[in-house]
């Protein structure tokens, strides 16, 4: 039983003091997004929307951005079996971003991920595991917007 109070104490002590802090906290970024204009994809563009209206009242922020963003999503067959079945595919997703601030175009930037995935048994599965795929990089997209933007000079 002593031993047992002694390893909680020593692993709350070692926990406390490890000094984590969330890489991407919102909080780490001086930008405010006060608007936007999405086009191409509507899946992709609700999840970088979701993403803009975290930015859209920090009160710390010393630059203000207004973003133009293009979408775009493709899913091509990349291989078949002997008998003409798709065997694996590929998404990619490919965003433009206009960055202006006070009515002045900072930059352009594209960005763009993609993935290979094989195919499955159940077409149901398959949309699933494809709607997955796609969220995951978005949010991978979301991620690099955020950094890009922390960046821009």
């Amino acid at each position: 039983m002593k031993l047992i109070k002694i390893l909680i104490i020593l692993q709350f002590i070692l926990l406390s003091s490890c000094g984590y802090k969330a890489v991407n906290n919102k909080y780490n970024y001086m930008f405010q997004v006060i608007d936007y204009e999405l086009f191409g994809n509507s899946v992709i563009n609700k999840k970088i929307e979701k993403n803009f209206l975290k930015f859209e009242k920090d009160i710390n922020a010393s630059r203000f951005f207004f973003i133009k963003v293009n979408s775009v999503l493709t899913k091509n067959v990349t291989s078949k079996d002997s008998s003409g079945n798709e065997s694996s595919y590929e998404i990619r997703i490919i965003v433009d971003l206009d960055i202006m601030e006070n009515n002045v175009l900072l930059d352009k930037t594209k960005i763009q991920k993609q993935v290979n995935y094989n195919t499955l048994e159940s077409k149901f599965e398959l949309k699933q595991y494809e709607n997955l795929l796609i969220g995951d990089l978005t949010d991978q997209i979301n991620s690099e917007i955020n950094n890009y933007l922390a960046t821009i000079k």
